[in-house]
Order: structure tokens, then C-alpha cells, then sequence
């Protein structure tokens, strides 16, 4: 099971995990110069913690495996507590509160500006109210300021968001860039896929973006065929299930540009994601209705280009539309 999606339970014994688990990581924290960083997975390991928290939540395996049995004193960071696999707790404030509780050092919270504010939030109102205490921030900030004296630039500052900018229009960036989405549009559509968008060549499309580069893009790439655009606008309720209940002889495409649009497309009803396809640039499991969609087009990168590449590549003819590798090719009869 994948942590993006779920939360999995590794039920191997204890003389497994410390054979296959943990006796490697002794034998890399050998070789390494500390201070160095140790990422949790959102994994429950009942062998290490019987309540089956995940190691992010688990005060057994950070603070008493981690810190006390293996004396690990170096950084301890989550992985990203946004994802499916920390949802057994279901608040994302909380999320943050219980791994320092457990004994993490640095939370992540990779994809949403606003959720990171909140956490930050969170963890100052958890210790003005008392239930962290200021001595459990210091130990963190102890190995913080640590790693920084060992690897921080001296003199580095945060760079500006125009210098960001600048940097990521080195052809270097967009290079790989261009590789990461044309090697995930190399891989073939499913038969049920192929299937779909071949029965469904001549129907229109419902066009559901809050991108206006991906919709002109993507309509123009797939001219002469029918796209109605609909615009979605984060500062009202839109429901695509209406659009598409209305127009029951069109296919519909959701582009999920963002994790606001992402929570939109999440409430898209089972019935209706049947005829649509997913085009998503946000992470896995951030769309929980994901499965229900006919198509997906997991990119995971905001290309400019991107309308044009998925019209091409999802939307052409059906003699074009590429047929999985391991369809055998027909040989033809001989005569």
C-alpha cells in the first residue's frame, strides 16, 4: 500500500524489523557525518507501537526507539503531513502538534501555503497553552541550528521571489522539466481508457479549469473537435456535477491546478467522475475521489504547455491515441 493513498501496516515481527529495518540504518549511521536527517513514514509498525500510530505519531518509535535505544540525535522530519497516509489523524493542525509530540524536529507541509501557516499556528498555540513545552521546541531547535552551522552558507539569505523566478528559468530547470512530463506521457493509456476516449471521440468535451493558458491551449489542440470551457473561480461554490448532469451527451475534463480546485474535483460525484477524465499537477491523494475518474493524467507538474501536450497525447484521433506496450501487434493473415 502506498502512503499517498493510505496509511500501510507493516506486521512484520520485531526480529524482522530489526534484521531488515533497523539494522541497516545502524550500518549507514556509521558511515555518515553528523549531523544528518532522518525522514518518518506515515507506516504503523504494531511490532514498535501496538496502538498502530504511524511512525510520524509515534512516540514509541521517535522518541523511545530513535532517540533513546539507537541514540539518534540528529534531525528527525516528516514526510508530508498532507497526505492520505497521515489522515488517521484527521486534523492537520493536530497532525503537527502530535509528531512534535512524538519527538519530530521538522514538519512538512509541502504543498499548500495556507495549510503551512496554519500549522505554524497550531504548534505556537500548543505551547502557550501548555501542552508542548518550551524545553521539548528547544531539543529541535538545538539540532536545527546544528545542521545549519554545518551546511547553511554563512551569509545566505532567502532569496527573493524574483530571484526564485530567475532561477528557474535556467534551461537546465525546464530540461528537466520537459523529460519528467514527457516520460509520464509516454505511458499508455489503460484498455478501459483507451476504450473510453475512442467510444467518446465525437462528443464534446466539458472543459473544467481555473487555468486559462491550459484551456485556450488545450482547445486548440484538439480543433475542430466541440470544447465548452467552463472557468472554475475559487471565490464561489462550483458544481461540476450540475454542468455535467445538464449535458449528458458531452464528456467532461477536470484540470486540478491547485489544491483549492483539487477539493473541488474531490467532491464530483461517483456517477459523474465515470464520465470524465482527471488531469492532476497536485499529490497523490490529494484528490480522494481519484479512482472514480474513466481517465486520469497523473503529471504532477504545472507545465506551460501542458494543454497542448494532453490534448495531443490523451485526445487525438482514435487511430492516433498511443495503445498500451503490451498489446501485441496483429500479424496479418497469411493468405
Amino acid at each position: 500500500e502506498d502512503s499517498h493513498t493510505g496509511t500501510p501496516t507493516k506486521n512484520d515481527p520485531l526480529a524482522i524489523l530489526q534484521q531488515l529495518h533497523i539494522a541497516p540504518f545502524e550500518t549507514l549511521r556509521a558511515e555518515l557525518t553528523s549531523p544528518w536527517a532522518v525522514m518518518l513514514a506515515h507506516v504503523a509498525y504494531p511490532a514498535l507501537d501496538p496502538t498502530k500510530m504511524p511512525a510520524t505519531f509515534s512516540k514509541p518509535i521517535v522518541t523511545d526507539l530513535l532517540r533513546g535505544k539507537l541514540a539518534f540525535d540528529g534531525l528527525v522530519i516528516t514526510d508530508d503531513i498532507e497526505m492520505a497516509g497521515a489522515s488517521v489523524v484527521s486534523d492537520i493542525n493536530e497532525r503537527a502538534v502530535r509528531a512534535v509530540e512524538a519527538g519530530v524536529d521538522l514538519i512538512m507541509v509541502a504543498w499548500n501555503k495556507k495549510m503551512m501557516a496554519q500549522v505554524s499556528d497550531s504548534l505556537v498555540k500548543a505551547v502557550k497553552g501548555g501542552r508542548i513545552s518550551e524545553e521539548r521546541i528547544n531539543e529541535s531547535v538545538r539540532r536545527i541550528i546544528a545542521a545549519k552551522r554545518r551546511y547553511a552558507v554563512p551569509a545566505a539569505a532567502s532569496p527573493s521571489v524574483k530571484e526564485l523566478r530567475m532561477v528557474l528559468q535556467n534551461p537546465a530547470f525546464r530540461e528537466v522539466a520537459d523529460a519528467s512530463v514527457a516520460a509520464r506521457l509516454k505511458i499508455p493509456p489503460s484498455e478501459n481508457e483507451l476504450t473510453f476516449l475512442a467510444e467518446n471521440f465525437e462528443r464534446p468535451i466539458l472543459l473544467f479549469s481555473a487555468s486559462q493558458r491550459f484551456t485556450k491551449d488545450f482547445t486548440a489542440s484538439v480543433a475542430p473537435r466541440e470544447v465548452r470551457p467552463f472557468k472554475i473561480t475559487l471565490k464561489q461554490t462550483f458544481d461540476v456535477d450540475r454542468v455535467m448532469r445538464s449535458n449528458p451527451a458531452s464528456i467532461g475534463l477536470f484540470y486540478a491546478s491547485g489544491p483549492l480546485v483539487a477539493k473541488i474535483g474531490s467532491r464530483i460525484s461517483e456517477d459523474v467522475a465515470s464520465r470524465m477524465v482527471l488531469v492532476t499537477v497536485e499529490a497523490p491523494g490529494s484528490i480522494q475521489n481519484a479512482g472514480s475518474f474513466k481517465a486520469l493524467a497523473d503529471i504532477y507538474y504545472r507545465h506551460p504547455e501542458l494543454g497542448t501536450l494532453l490534448g495531443k497525447s490523451y485526445f487525438s484521433s482514435p487511430s492516433e491515441v498511443r495503445a498500451p506496450a503490451s498489446r501485441p501487434s496483429k500479424k496479418p493473415k497469411k493468405k
